[in-house]
């Protein structure tokens, strides 16, 4: 499958087919193999502290999380051109996030 249709479906998968992406609003801006550009809309409902109406930690861990394994399947795409779909398929059922550690400081 050529890359261009393989960067498409990622988006697709990302924006669409993962629900709780869908609930947050992730949009991919850019995407290549080189270059990855995430954004979302900051909504009332993805306040998480309603003092100081700050963004929810999980809403911030979750888009590390994304990006985090979009970076992954693009370097696995650059690694595995010129195999088949499947093949490619076969690689990107294996990837997780093992490891997902965020210390939130204090702002001044």
């Amino acid at each position: 499958m050529p890359k261009e249709k393989l960067l498409q479906l990622l988006r697709e998968i990302t924006e669409e087919r993962i629900p709780f992406n869908k609930l947050i609003g992730i949009k991919i801006e850019s995407l290549g193999l080189d270059s990855l550009g995430i954004r979302f809309e900051m909504r009332p409902e993805l306040i998480g502290n309603f003092k100081r109406g700050n963004l929810h930690g999980g809403v911030i861990s979750s888009v590390m999380d994304v990006t985090g394994g979009m970076v992954a399947w693009t370097g696995i795409m650059k690694k595995m051109e010129g195999q088949s779909f499947e093949e490619i398929s076969q690689r990107f059922a294996k990837i997780g996030t093992i490891d997902l550690r965020v210390d939130f400081l204090r702002p001044d």
